[in-house]
């Protein structure tokens, strides 16, 4: 078992350099292969494709964050994921969405849990006001244009939303995709208390009237 440790740790630090081309500018970050092989799905296929001698060993993605894809290559390193706060002080939840759905992009399922129990742990944190911090409209957005139906990420937005927000979180969230809206509701008709038996509607008539009596 040791042995097979050393092994993988020597393969780390000995495996050739590839070279990511991130952003619009093509910025480039090494890693070393077998950190980008062992890890992700994405990159274990674009690096199976043959390279003639001499070639730069590079893999193109021209439409992720510098920051995103920084953050990624230091996770594999470290197997830590950093998280950054806002200039309020408060978790940055937004970056944190960008960085799973990066993980979801590029296949790598152990770095999109990583970064989902690191956002959880900063939920259960107190803020400075001694209240709790919750994502919000900007981070429902970041999940619900970049990932499948099938997401985790949105499947915990939903939860949060369904089990802990109240009328004035919803007031504070503006334009969200309507997809959001309906698995939201669709979870409060599971989450909500069962209805009761049938009971007579017609002394609630003045609710709905126009000329109130």
């Amino acid at each position: 078992m040791a042995e097979d440790q050393h092994a993988a740790k020597r393969r780390r630090f000995t495996s050739n350099i590839a070279t990511l081309k991130v952003g619009p500018s093509l910025e480039k970050i090494s890693v070393h292969e077998t950190l980008l092989r062992d890890n992700s799905e994405f990159f274990q296929g674009a690096l199976e494709r043959k390279w003639e001698n001499g070639q730069p060993r590079e893999i193109e993605l021209a439409t992720d964050e510098i920051n995103v894809v920084t953050a990624y290559v230091d996770y594999l390193y470290s197997k830590s994921v950093k998280v950054d706060r806002t200039e309020a002080g408060h978790t940055d939840f937004n970056f944190l969405a960008h960085l799973y759905c990066f993980g979801e992009e590029i296949l790598d399922s152990g770095f999109c849990d990583a970064v989902m129990t690191a956002l959880l742990a900063h939920i259960d944190q107190r803020n400075k006001k001694g209240g709790f911090t919750y994502p919000g409209e900007e981070m429902v957005n970041i999940v619900y244009n970049n990932t499948a139906a099938d997401s985790l990420m949105r499947r915990f937005l939903v939860d949060m939303f369904a089990q802990r927000a109240n009328s004035n979180n919803w007031a504070s969230i503006g334009d969200v995709p309507p997809q959001f809206q309906k698995n939201l509701l669709d979870e409060l008709f599971k989450v909500r208390p069962a209805p009761g038996p049938h009971g007579p509607v017609s002394p609630h008539l003045g609710k709905w009237l126009k000329a109130k009596k």
